[in-house]
């Protein structure tokens, strides 16, 4: 990520608030836009500056910051809450908090935080990349290397680790290398798993599967069988294609 992340610190302790200036300035990718002592001048504040970051205590007069969190437009910035007290941790998980700095925080800790904030940011500009271009959010391919949501996870996989992969409906079970074999479930088609995959590596050989090319041991007009043992059926309107395909990849 090149672009500075913008931020503001929300504490009512001078002090605090001083520290947490020094661990900002220290670190390359933020960008200070103010501080604030509380919930009230913190909400005119991030309707003024409009900051991606808030560096957040939790207990605060007039307004806590959890009453903050509550009362902030949608959507809300990335939120670090950095409180003395370990009670307000799960609660700010709640709140989706990105994470929760105890104090006294120390540099290593804080570094990891911002990375962290890096990660989020850069995922979601994805996402709203992805959305305006009319693409599955949770499919992407950056050079050798697929990224798929799993449950709740995004999961990187290099594409030499893939055997094939399989269609459950509107899912596809990918089938990896290892002993025992592992696979994996994402809520993505098959047919938008082959728009992403390279087609010099990766060849659809019917309407259920999707082969690594380099995985296929030995093929016939109906079966591909893999090394590893699997043996699948090539669809008939695929069969010409398929067989054109590994022809020229060398196969006999």
């Amino acid at each position: 990520m090149s672009s500075k992340i913008s931020c503001l610190i929300i504490d009512d302790e001078p002090l605090a608030q001083d520290l947490l200036i020094e661990h900002v300035e220290r670190t390359p990718i933020l960008e200070l836009l103010g501080t604030a002592n509380n919930g009230k001048q913190a909400l005119v504040k991030c309707q003024e500056l409009n900051p991606e970051l808030l560096l957040l205590d939790i207990r605060m007069p007039r307004l806590s910051g959890f009453e903050f969190l509550d009362l902030l437009p949608k959507p809300t910035p990335l939120v670090i809450i950095t409180s003395a007290y370990r009670e307000y941790a799960l609660k700010g998980y709640e709140h989706a908090v990105v994470d929760f700095l105890e104090k006294p925080i120390f540099p290593d800790r804080f570094s990891l935080a911002i990375q962290r904030v890096e990660e989020r940011l850069e995922h979601t500009r994805w996402k709203q990349v992805n959305s305006n271009s009319g693409e599955n959010n949770d499919i992407r391919l950056d050079q050798k290397v697929l990224t798929v949501r799993v449950d709740r996870n995004y999961v990187n996989l290099p594409l030499d680790t893939i055997n094939f992969i399989e269609s459950l409906d509107n899912y596809v079970k990918i089938h990896l290398k290892g002993q025992p074999a592992k696979t994996l479930l994402s809520k993505v088609t098959v047919s938008q798993m082959e728009n992403k995959l390279p087609q010099q590596d990766f060849l659809r050989i019917n309407r259920k599967y999707i082969v690594r090319i380099d995985q296929i041991n030995v093929f016939t007009s109906n079966t591909i069988k893999l090394f590893t043992g699997d043996e699948l059926p090539i669809g008939t309107t695929f069969r010409d294609a398929v067989r054109q395909t590994l022809i020229d990849k060398g196969f006999k």
